[in-house]
């Protein structure tokens, strides 16, 4: 190589990495901007009926309840061989759609007509031992540092004076305050402002607990998820266990995110809470079809 063609080599290669520095940063920022979507509902597991010659035996088959099938809606993912990432009690497992299908119930009798709704059938990737599988995103977001969470009981709580807006359910925007925490009778009295309405709820043998830096408040009726006092997630269902705790936490695309398990009115669901800033941002998927008759 001659002397002139050095300085032009060292020169290609000053510029190929830093192209490759920037290219780098793009996908990052990229992953961090990105607008992640609510996970989806695992509705069950089946087990293969043939077992393998492995101790552990194969991996359950998920059913991914995937949204509506009424109106001629289309599933919301419409092929399979797609990639989904499942979030279990210990860690998470990549999986694939083996296939997509319709299932429907008469939920009033067979007079009311059928209720359908799309699942997904998914065939995780070495789930191994990591529990039940509580939800799944689709493809491959980067999900980091998981970590169950194990809440550990606490005392008096200060809580915020006045009305809060939770971030979720939007049926509770107009505000939830917490009038008095007895932690020694575990007694609550909460008012809620829903609508037009203004109810006073009272419930007993409550417990608060905290992990990850939020507090959970959980009675028969009522559970409240909050953050330096500030209510953020209520379940006050009416058929379902009242649920408001988180589960685990990870990083979701570079950002903090807390797993949830939230009772709402006819079903338990699994979601997140994403930080942004000094917000968290709710990503919750409930059934959008009936699911009682």
């Amino acid at each position: 190589m001659s002397a002139r063609a050095r300085p032009q080599a060292r020169l290609v290669r000053v510029l190929t990495a830093f192209i490759g520095a920037l290219l780098a940063g793009s996908a990052l920022v990229n992953a961090q901007e990105r607008p992640a979507e609510a996970p989806f509902q695992v509705e069950a597991a089946l087990v293969p009926a043939l077992r393998s010659a492995s101790a552990e035996g194969p991996s359950p088959l998920l059913l991914i309840d995937l949204n509506s099938a009424e109106d001629g809606t289309e599933p919301a993912i419409r092929e399979p061989g797609g990639g989904m990432t499942i979030l279990y009690e210990n860690g998470i497992a990549r999986g694939h759609v083996r296939e997509i299908r319709k299932s429907c119930d008469y939920l009033c009798g067979f007079d009311g007509g059928a209720t359908c709704h799309y699942q997904a059938l998914v065939a995780p990737d070495k789930a191994g031992a990591l529990g039940a599988a509580l939800t799944a995103f689709v493809g491959e977001p980067q999900i980091t540092a998981f970590e169950p969470l194990r809440p550990h009981a606490v005392g008096e709580v200060e809580w915020l004076g006045g009305f809060a807006a939770p971030v979720w359910p939007q049926d509770y925007s107009a505000g939830i305050r917490i009038e008095e925490w007895d932690a020694a009778a575990r007694r609550v009295r909460v008012s809620v402002r829903a609508a037009d309405e203004h109810i006073a709820v009272e419930d007993r043998d409550c417990d608060a607990t905290e992990a990850a830096g939020l507090v959970a408040l959980t009675c028969p009726s009522i559970a409240i998820l909050a953050e330096a006092g500030v209510p953020l997630l209520v379940s006050w269902p009416d058929y379902e266990t009242a649920a408001a705790a988180p589960v685990a936490r990870f990083r979701l695309n570079g950002r903090e995110a807390i797993l949830v398990r939230l009772g709402m009115s006819a079903e338990t669901i699994y979601g997140v809470l994403l930080r942004e800033g000094t917000r968290w941002v709710p990503l919750f998927r409930g059934a959008d079809y009936p699911i009682m008759c």
